[in-house]
């Protein structure tokens, strides 16, 4: 796998290491039974994003975590092995234990000089603060990442931090102050035509231009983020790129576009094992329910992806248009208090196989 590590950001690393899953994994067993742990937490570590990108998430993290189990006295792994398997805890959309993690590898980097895993370390943190609307703190985190990863010279770190700082941005309605964060972390890695950051700032560009009723041009960028997202193989990316499209699409009335593209979303989310993602679609097909006249469904959409939201812990801010406070207010004074409240209550223990079935 290192000779993947060494491979650009793009599909061909996804594609090796496709080609190579299984003799990886022969050499992962063969690690585990002559118990040579340093040896199989380093492989390990190098396959987690590829384990994240593809959804093989419970795989990885049962990976590095019997692995870690393995390791003592070598601090740099140790640390390491750490901030995979938060990435990986996070992925599943366990945040609590993901922050353990992450907070676990920075005791171990404690006196190491290693300015470029500390950056991307305090990056992963802000993303969990984040979640939890913990503002203050996450912009704390990211300050600090951002001058460690000035410290490394690392351009691509740097531009994740900026983008997490502009993501912080658009949470608070501060449309300059994000776009100024997203295209000066884009200025650092447009270079890398095929990176996973590059994709990522693609698309919140996006999703300012739509904020701001800019629909055209939130298509045609996240566009240009889908594609990357697809040449690089990242499945939870192209997810997501789907479904902020097909919000657009519904908002400008295209709703048979929408819904195809919502559909693709969904595959790619549960494909990946993207949770919040897979809310997301939920929530919505509630809004595109409601917009075709179907209020049944849409209730029975919004409820359960409230209930997922609120078992994930997560948000779904800068928020819909259509927020839920007002789709829902329609969707009452459409059906009536009663048959509102019942179908509210059948959504949020719908299963997934059910709502498979209505969706797909």
């Amino acid at each position: 796998a290192s000779e993947a590590i060494r491979l650009p950001d793009t599909g061909e690393k996804m594609r090796w290491l496709e080609r190579e899953q299984e003799n990886l994994r022969a050499t992962l067993e063969w690690a585990h039974e002559y118990q040579e742990g340093e040896f199989g937490l380093t492989l390990a570590i190098s396959l987690a994003e590829y384990w994240v990108a593809r959804g093989h998430v419970i795989e990885g993290k049962y990976q590095v975590s019997q692995f870690l189990a393995q390791v003592t006295d070598a601090p740099l792994l140790q640390a390491q092995g750490e901030l995979s398997l938060a990435l990986l805890t996070r992925a599943q959309g366990q945040y609590g234990e993901a922050e353990a993690a992450a907070r676990a590898a920075l005791a171990h980097t404690s006196g190491i000089e290693q300015p470029l895993l500390e950056a991307r370390l305090y990056i992963l943190l802000a993303t969990i603060e984040f979640t939890r609307e913990a503002y203050t703190e996450a912009k704390h985190s990211l300050e600090v990442a951002l001058e460690r990863a000035r410290v490394s010279n690392d351009t691509e770190c740097q531009a994740r931090a900026l983008q997490n700082l502009g993501n912080i941005a658009m949470e608070e309605y501060a449309w300059e102050e994000a776009q100024s964060y997203f295209e000066e972390a884009h200025h650092m890695v447009r270079s890398s035509l095929g990176s996973s950051a590059t994709a990522g700032i693609l698309n919140n560009l996006g999703l300012i231009a739509r904020y701001r009723g800019q629909y055209a041009l939130a298509l045609t960028l996240l566009d240009e983020s889908l594609q990357l997202h697809v040449k690089i193989g990242e499945v939870p990316g192209i997810a997501i790129a789907q479904l902020n499209q097909a919000t657009i699409l519904r908002l400008l009335g295209r709703l048979t576009e929408a819904c195809l593209l919502l559909k693709e979303a969904l595959l790619h989310a549960q494909e990946s094992r993207e949770l919040r993602a897979r809310a997301w679609c939920w929530k919505e097909w509630g809004h595109l329910f409601q917009t075709e006249g179907n209020a049944s469904a849409a209730t029975l959409l919004l409820s359960a992806s409230e209930a997922e939201r609120l078992r994930l812990g997560i948000n779904f801010r800068p928020a819909d248009p259509a927020a839920l406070n007002d789709a829902c207010a329609l969707l009452q004074q459409e059906l009536g208090d009663s048959e509102f409240q019942s179908l509210w209550q059948q959504g949020q223990y719908l299963t997934q196989a059910q709502l498979d079935e209505m969706l797909i």
